[in-house]
């Protein structure tokens, strides 16, 4: 089963299953910071390396969807402010 992101002038963005799982967590809260602490939980992870892998996932989502549409996805990190 393969999911899509599609951006507003409907250029399709392929998701693996965590990009999918980490977008579709961060949009049950619009708006809203979320912190390390949650995303860990989410992913289910333990330590350092596990935050590491989640970063990589979001900055591969960001790379994929800027290089096929050519827009920024309107998700950021905010340094410092989550724990």
């Amino acid at each position: 089963h393969s999911s899509t992101l599609f951006s507003p002038d409907q250029q399709a963005v392929p998701l693996t299953s965590r990009e999918l799982e980490l977008l579709a967590y961060l949009l049950k809260t619009p708006n809203r910071l979320v912190p390390k602490s949650e995303l860990m939980l989410m992913a289910n992870a333990a330590g350092d390396d596990d935050f590491h892998r989640i970063e990589s996932v979001l900055r591969r989502l960001r790379k994929k969807t800027t290089d096929i549409t050519g827009q920024v996805l309107p998700v950021r990190t905010v340094f410092g402010k989550g724990e």
